[in-house]
């Protein structure tokens, strides 16, 4: 496993932040802390939510090998083709979000590297020029698009992990009823041999009793654990960017107290952003499209049910 390394603890970041305070500059100081402590937690988060995506496989693993032992034995092949269906959805949905992951610690990564590359040039361009050379810390802007960019495929999964929660409801109802209509076939078929019998009928209880344990609120489970970690990972992303505008008008406003200090305003233009990579979306189909061709090339042949296509947000 991949060592995670805490950004803020990072010996150059720690020396930035100090001279930054040192210097009378201490709401840049402030904004920085704050920048790469909601990184490091990302980080975590990131961290957490592909941990869980094994535990998820493991659980998906499970259960199909267990299904494959009791299908022929149970004869209900109603309910194991909605349980099949529900299973390769809940595997494809699992990689699909493996690939956001995998995206994300790129980027996060890149941000990462970039911050810590960025504060050892300017500590030690700060030790040949002076104070000025502080007024680098506004290239931390940078990252900017790279967190909106981030926090753009956190919608997308978002989205996606709404529909598989849906769908798992969807399959629920569909097992519900096939399990009803299973129940009420093999009640007329006792019914039918007692009559045969010349044996009373009327207490032949044809109706079905709902069962308290639910497959369905067990497999939305870690989808909704999932949901909440995409929403807790876009408001962290959220506040990184908005201690990067607070950043931006702390160092606007330290550059105009400077004496003859001309503010460049090309600084803080995103014109040169290419210099840290943003690892963008999968370019793949989105919804009911997308997990049908996964259907097809799994060699499954009962569909599943259709819902709207899911489309990425405007970036």
């Amino acid at each position: 496993m991949e060592e995670i390394v805490q950004i803020s603890t990072d010996k150059n970041v720690i020396e930035l932040i100090e001279l930054l305070k040192k210097n009378q500059m201490e709401r840049e100081a402030a904004n920085v802390v704050d920048l790469v402590s909601y990184i490091d937690v990302l980080q975590d988060k990131l961290e957490m939510m592909n941990n869980q995506l094994d535990e998820m496989r493991k659980e998906v693993r499970y259960v199909r090998e267990t299904q494959d032992k009791t299908l022929e034995a149970r004869m209900n092949r109603a309910e194991a083709a909605l349980e099949d269906g529900l299973n390769r959805l809940g595997s494809y949905m699992i990689e699909q979000t493996q690939l956001r992951v995998d995206g994300l610690k790129k980027s996060l990564k890149a941000t990462k590297n970039y911050i810590a590359g960025k504060a050892k040039e300017i500590v030690s361009d700060f030790k040949k020029t002076g104070k000025k050379a502080l007024f680098r810390v506004s290239e931390l802007l940078r990252v900017r698009h790279v967190l909106d960019g981030m926090r753009n495929s956190v919608d997308i999964g978002i989205q996606e992990t709404n529909d598989i929660i849906t769908r798992i409801d969807d399959f629920g109802k569909d097992m519900r009823e096939a399990k009803q209509i299973i129940k009420e076939a093999r009640g007329e078929k006792r019914k039918a041999f007692r009559t045969l019998l010349g044996k009373d009928t009327k207490d032949v209880d044809l109706t079905s009793k709902e069962k308290k344990f639910s497959k369905t609120e067990l497999a939305k489970k870690p989808w909704r654990w999932q949901r909440g970690v995409y929403e807790s990972i876009k408001l962290f992303l959220e506040s990184s960017i908005d201690k990067l505008n607070s950043l931006e008008m702390a160092v606007r406003d330290s550059m105009s107290k400077e004496p003859d200090y001309e503010i460049d305003e090309r600084i803080f233009s995103e014109a040169d952003k290419a210099l840290v990579p943003v690892v963008a979306e999968q370019d793949h189909q989105y919804g009911a499209d997308a997990f049908e061709d996964y259907m097809k090339t799994e060699g499954t042949k009962e569909p599943v049910r259709d819902v709207a296509t899911l489309k990425p947000p405007k970036r």
